[in-house]
């Protein structure tokens, strides 16, 4: 099971996994949008130390694009890559890269959302 923090509000999803320099094992975030994103609307690694995976989801919580994001170490914003699904979605699973590969996360498998057990 993967354990997310939920970025549900304009600042927790701007600030993101920005400055972390490390996940434990399952750990990420999930970036849950009110209303459905244009494919145009991507993600970018700008401030970001570690590669991260992404997911980008539609409202059935399937897999509509993934990527590996690496680090943006310039301080100019405008030179960091979007990365963009090209496809609209309803949120974003943020994970340490190489989790989706290792788990079988791909386009069109279906993610499920369990309750919190802790």
């Amino acid at each position: 099971a993967m354990h997310v923090e939920i970025a549900d509000d304009f600042d927790k999803r701007a600030r993101g996994l920005m400055h972390r320099t490390e996940l434990a094992d399952h750990h990420g975030m999930w970036f849950v949008y009110a209303e459905q994103r244009p494919g145009y609307s991507g993600f970018w690694m700008h401030n970001t130390k570690i590669a991260l995976d992404i997911a980008y989801l539609d409202e059935q919580m399937r897999v509509v694009k993934t990527f590996t994001m690496r680090p943006c170490t310039s301080v100019n914003s405008r030179n960091c890559p979007s990365y963009r699904p090209g496809k609209s979605y309803n949120s974003a699973l943020e994970m340490p890269a190489g989790y989706f590969a290792k788990h079988g996360i791909r386009e069109g498998v279906q993610l499920q959302q369990c309750e919190n057990k802790e």
